[in-house]
């Protein structure tokens, strides 16, 4: 019975992941076909990774829950086990800050964009100062003259924003 649970919890963990990125594919495509015609478009993360920091901050809460109302006294545990589901908890909300405030919004007519990162601080950038942008599987880098931007590959409306580096004569490194 041990063996069959080793074997059948990663692939329903598997199934789980590879369910929400077609979710979130998905989602992208749809929110992508709603901007095409706006003027004024933001790039933001899936709501997916919003849900996925609250699940993951609830579970830990619950464990955190499970334990302060059955210690287990004989095991010499201490106080590092509330503190580690503490910290734990804590990463939940990680995604949560990023997905509400990370974003980039552009106007498809002017020349500059504005970036804003998951603490809240904006950066206005003009494509002039772009040096070149480097695409991998997960994630993009924008580099510009100050500063390096990096921008995750499962972003809503990401492929308009590329189009509009590639538009203003942003070199692709």
């Amino acid at each position: 019975m041990r063996i069959l649970l080793l074997i059948i919890t990663p692939i329903i963990i598997i199934g789980v992941v590879r369910l929400l990125f077609e979710h979130i594919e998905s989602k992208n495509a749809q929110i992508l076909i709603n901007s095409l015609t706006k003027e004024n478009v933001a790039v933001k993360l899936p709501k997916s990774y919003l849900v996925v920091g609250i699940l993951f901050l609830c579970v830990c809460a619950i464990f955190l829950l499970v334990y302060m109302l059955f210690p287990d006294y004989g095991t010499g545990r201490g106080y590092w086990v509330y503190i580690g589901f503490f910290a734990f908890s804590l990463l939940g909300f990680i995604p949560i800050f990023v997905t509400i405030f990370w974003r980039i919004t552009f106007s498809k007519k002017d020349n500059y964009f504005v970036y804003r990162n998951c603490f809240g601080k904006k950066y206005i950038v003009k494509y002039d100062e772009c040096l070149n942008y480097r695409s991998t599987d997960n994630v993009i880098v924008l580099r510009t003259q100050k500063h390096k931007f990096i921008i995750d590959a499962n972003a809503t409306n990401l492929e308009l924003f590329l189009a509009q580096l590639t538009k203003k004569k942003v070199q692709k490194a």
